[in-house]
């Protein structure tokens, strides 16, 4: 008898290798397009670590069924769209290790839903937005080693669910 990987073994390798070869853009990916086309069926996107550099798309925007936006570990240039303000079912948010700049957009204050928010290791300058403190949800708030400067707002006390948060190795 012989033995053979049982088939969600086989799917993760195969998940694997391609993710190890993906480059280019967000809006050169299959998945991408076909969330485009279809917006409410789309609620994941997960481009951790495929290499791919270019601005984030302000179409994302346009993908209100949204949940979970994964977007780190890539070559992302500048900044953050406003328009991500509009996916209010995000939950999880997590734009960790590119090369952003400019500040963290207050419209981020409207992801009410969100509960992970993961935006470290990148060139993010200003101060942290007081909207952010609408963020009732969040559990999970990363923003260190980049260039914000300021105060903490006052708004963040009223983040009571709130058991991480990480903003060390700021300017």
């Amino acid at each position: 008898m012989t033995s053979r990987a049982p088939p969600v073994l086989v799917l993760l390798v195969l998940v694997c290798a391609a993710r190890s070869t993906v480059a280019g853009t967000v809006e050169q990916h299959a998945t991408y397009q076909a969330c485009l086309a279809a917006p409410s069926t789309c609620t994941r996107l997960d481009f951790d670590n495929f290499g791919l550099s270019g601005t984030i798309p302000t179409e994302l925007g346009a993908l209100v069924e949204l949940t979970v936006l994964r977007l780190s570990s890539n070559q992302f240039t500048g900044t953050i769209p406003s328009s991500l303000g509009t996916l209010t079912n995000l939950a999880y948010l997590n734009l960790f290790g590119n090369q952003l700049v400019g500040g963290i957009p207050s419209e981020l204050g409207m992801l009410t839903m969100l509960t992970w928010l993961d935006i470290p290791l990148n060139q993010l300058t200003g101060s942290i937005p007081t909207e952010i403190g609408s963020l009732t949800m969040v559990h999970r708030m990363m923003l260190y080693k980049n260039k914000l400067t300021g105060s903490i707002p006052n708004e963040l006390s009223a983040l009571t669910g709130l058991t991480w948060l990480t903003l060390c190795d700021n300017a």
